[in-house]
């Protein structure tokens, strides 16, 4: 063997060797980076909302902001439940895997009976006027649970009559509250001072250096109270003494995210790494919605913060968390099983869910300076998985929406209903036509709806020289000089009649949303006489607009998408009467803060089904006034966002778009489908209809 061969042999097996390493490297670092990711995200179950309120009449209106426990090898919480006299109580629910809840009582666990304080009844009064607390006037409020030794420490807020409302502690045996004997919880303790508002207190879950340990207050500073009995607070001990007023008056903590800091959520958690301690915060971006931060404090110095999320690690995006209160995840309640965490909080102060994560990965990321947070990862059942660069030359490749070259495809005529504007059209495609259902403006500023007919979706056929709605009720009558009548149709077919929402603009001078229909043969025929009776289908004083049904039902009720200030909500609705109007807003779609749509958002027309998912299309205002149109892709119920494109489909360029009466707007309210072709159809400028196709197929691509 000569010298040479032996050398290179040598270096190819080296050359080797380091690939190998490097590789192992790659792979470890590549696996463990995964592993990060997917492990510390924080996940609502499917299953929620977990609890619901129900029949009894101490909890039907809402059931929310759970204290938990885990004890006896079940999960158990104590809810805050309100009943038909607006009075807070607690109810008791447990679970065996900290989910699915098979254990609830039928009376409240806990109610507040004595003031120890005032040696008399508390009773709390019907009194909004007085105080008023999510939703109730009275009784006991957000449970916190602990066990310390053989007891098991409750610590809540309690309305104590005109001193407002206070903190207070009672305990019961572990055993007693295993075997639900809750009437031998002690009397309840006060330990914030009367006359003074105190919330978000918790106890910490063992005793440090002998004493109790209450974590009062995390801002402006960590402030823990030390106590030797609890039950001598207020009595042989003082009242524990913390900053009190509205966490607004703070100063807003610069350069972070939680500018206003709330209070803590659960009880401290002891982990290996600290006392894992969650609190509610409000941005500068979002000051309405509860989101969670995380931090870690010193188990022995617990006013000392070892690491802190430099990002909310849970944000309020569910549907169910933007029910009664949109933006409320209330978290009061954590325990540990089998090294799942499990995260208790009162969704939109109406239900109560349940979100989970591996403790050891979301410590981890914590302390490693990452972000662990609810990961809105989807998966999209029928969508080809494509690496980046495909996807975007796939994006790149052709413009999202073409508009017709015959474009105006409808103008204002005559001097009659539609002299002075034709915009803002409802489609639906019947017989092998599209019928358009338009806003018509006279010079008046009276709107009526005007009908025109497209076979082939572009080039005009029909067009009738009359209104085919006019205002007919009170609510749609004209009452000054603005605008009134009936504005901005969507239309649906349902069970063979045809639906029309529209916006009524009348004698309240607040937009109103209403409803009326027509059978399907009344419609072909032009039978106009034959429209049913308007309906309002939203309630007085409240500016709500873009009405708008899902064309089918989902899970037995219908959808109505509408736009109530600057966001889009749904509700749920069991039939098309409408006895009873809308009240709610499940949020579906807010504002993006610094993006094209950040001031105002509102659906487009009908969303349109598809394998994956509801088609949502989508007018978008900046706050430079330009009205765009945007996408999202809804889940099956229609109720919550699972992809939404970063820019818009449609903006205004043309000069048709851009000028008329006002000026820098594209509005639709309607499109149709055929094979793979959108034909979406907009108000231009709110003066002339255009139309624009795009590739169905092509618009769910980007949205995957």
């Amino acid at each position: 063997m000569s010298f040479p061969f032996l050398v290179n042999s040598i270096a190819l097996l080296f050359s080797f060797f380091v690939v190998g390493v490097l590789c192992g490297v790659l792979f470890f670092t590549l696996r463990l980076h995964l592993s990060r990711r997917n492990d510390f995200v924080l996940t609502r179950s499917p299953h929620n909302p977990i609890l619901k309120p129900t029949a009894n009449t101490w909890e039907n209106k809402a059931v929310f902001n759970p204290g938990a426990l885990a004890l006896g090898g079940r999960t158990h919480l104590l809810y805050r439940a309100i009943g038909h006299d607006g009075i807070s109580r607690f109810g008791y629910a447990s679970s065996k895997d900290g989910i699915a809840f098979d254990e609830r009582l039928t009376d409240p666990s806990y109610a507040v009976q004595y003031s120890r304080i005032a040696g008399a009844p508390l009773v709390p009064r019907y009194a909004p006027a007085l105080y008023a607390s999510g939703g109730s006037w009275g009784g006991c409020e957000d449970a916190r649970l602990v066990l310390i030794g053989t007891l098991v420490y409750l610590i809540f807020y309690a309305f104590d009559a005109d001193d407002m409302i206070r903190v207070a502690v009672a305990s019961i045996t572990s055993d007693d509250f295993i075997a639900h004997r809750f009437e031998l919880f002690s009397p309840p303790t006060f330990i914030s001072p009367p006359r003074q508002i105190h919330k978000n207190w918790v106890l910490f879950p063992e005793k440090i250096n002998g004493e109790f340990a209450i974590l009062h207050s995390i801002a402006p500073t960590i402030e823990v109270a030390y106590r030797d009995r609890l039950e001598d607070i207020g009595t042989k001990e003082s009242f524990i003494e913390s900053w009190s007023g509205s966490r607004k008056e703070l100063s807003p903590r610069e350069n972070v995210w939680d500018a206003t800091v709330l209070g803590v959520g659960p009880p401290p958690l002891k982990t290996e790494a600290g006392w894992l301690v969650f609190y509610h915060a409000h941005d500068a971006a979002e000051p309405t919605r509860y989101k969670w931060g995380a931090l870690l404090l010193d188990v022995a110095n617990p006013t000392r913060v070892i690491a802190r999320a430099r990002a909310p690690v849970f944000e309020p995006d569910a549907p169910y968390e933007n029910d009664w209160k949109p933006g409320i995840a209330y978290a009061c309640g954590a325990t540990v099983v089998d090294g799942t965490l499990f995260v208790s909080s009162g969704s939109g102060e109406m239900t109560v869910s349940v979100a989970s994560v591996s403790l050891e990965a979301f410590l981890q990321a914590l302390l490693q300076g990452e972000h662990p947070m609810l990961k809105k990862s989807v998966h999209f059942p029928g969508i080809p998985n494509l690496n980046p660069i495909a996807k975007l030359n796939l994006l790149r490749s052709k413009p999202m929406l073409v508009r017709a070259p015959e474009n105006p495809i409808l103008t204002p005529q005559g001097t009659g209903f539609e002299s002075l504007a034709v915009f803002n059209a409802a489609a639906i495609d019947i017989d092998g036509s599209v019928h358009l259902l338009y806003r018509a403006m006279s010079v008046d500023h009276i709107s009526t709806i005007g009908y025109a007919r497209f076979k082939d979706g572009v080039h005009l056929d029909e067009r009738l020289p009359e209104p085919v709605y006019r205002p007919r009720a009170d609510f749609e009558q004209k009452y000054s000089h603005l605008n009134s009548g009936c504005e901005d149709p969507r239309a649906v077919m349902i069970d063979g009649r045809l639906y029309m929402t529209y916006v009524a603009a009348g004698n309240t001078g607040k937009a109103k949303g209403a409803i009326t229909s027509i059978s399907r043969d009344d419609f072909l025929a032009k039978r106009f006489l034959n429209w049913s009776a308007p309906t309002l289908v939203t309630i007085e004083g409240v500016d709500d607009k873009d009405i708008c049904l899902l064309p089918e039902k989902v899970h037995g009720e219908y959808v109505l998408h509408h736009r109530i200030e600057d966001r889009m909500c749904a509700a749920l609705i069991p039939d098309l009467s409408f006895k009873e109007r809308i009240s709610r807003c499940v949020e579906v779609l807010k504002p993006r803060s610094g993006a094209w749509d950040d001031l105002k958002v509102g659906i487009a027309g009908p969303p349109i089904k598809s394998r994956d998912g509801w088609l949502m299309l989508y007018h978008g205002i900046g706050k430079n006034g330009v009205y765009g149109l945007g996408a999202a892709l809804l889940d099956s119920s229609g109720l919550q966002v699972r992809a939404r494109l970063d820019a818009p489909i449609l903006t205004p360029e043309t000069i048709y778009e851009k000028h008329g009466q006002h000026d820098d707007v594209v509005f639709s309210c309607g499109a149709v489908v055929r094979d793979d072709t959108l034909y979406l159809y907009y108000g231009a400028a709110d003066s002339v209809i255009g139309v624009a196709t795009a590739s169905l197929a092509h618009i769910l691509e980007a949205l995957s």
